[in-house]
């Protein structure tokens, strides 16, 4: 029990960290876009 417990601990840390390291990505792609419209 103690074991699975700490499994879903871990699985949900890095489900969270994976969806703010996506959200980081989609922020920074978004920036560099904007630059290139800006950019004549």
């Amino acid at each position: 029990m103690t074991f699975s417990h700490s499994s879903s601990g871990s699985s949900r840390w890095s489900l969270a960290n994976f969806r703010r390291a996506w959200t980081c990505a989609g922020l920074s792609r978004g920036t560099l876009r904007a630059l290139q419209d800006f950019n004549p």
